[in-house]
């Protein structure tokens, strides 16, 4: 969760409208948890970056469910 902490100031990037281009680090760490949270999502977003931010903001908006996995 940590990450998740260090990185909240891309979530209000993105809540304004403010695209953040990751890089391939962070994004592998989102994708990681966004698997965490959604094992079955579709998340691509290697040559999409439309489909990085929407990760990206699919995480922050569901990291409650990724304290809850992480707590078992």
């Amino acid at each position: 969760m940590s990450f998740l902490i260090e990185k909240a100031y891309i979530y209000d990037k993105l809540k304004a409208g403010v695209d953040h281009h990751a890089s391939d680090a962070e994004y592998i760490e989102f994708k990681k948890l966004a698997d965490i949270i959604s094992p079955n999502n579709k998340f691509e977003w290697r040559g999409c970056h439309s489909c990085g931010q929407a990760l990206m903001k699919f995480v922050f908006e569901n990291q409650s469910k990724l304290e809850l996995k992480t707590k078992k």
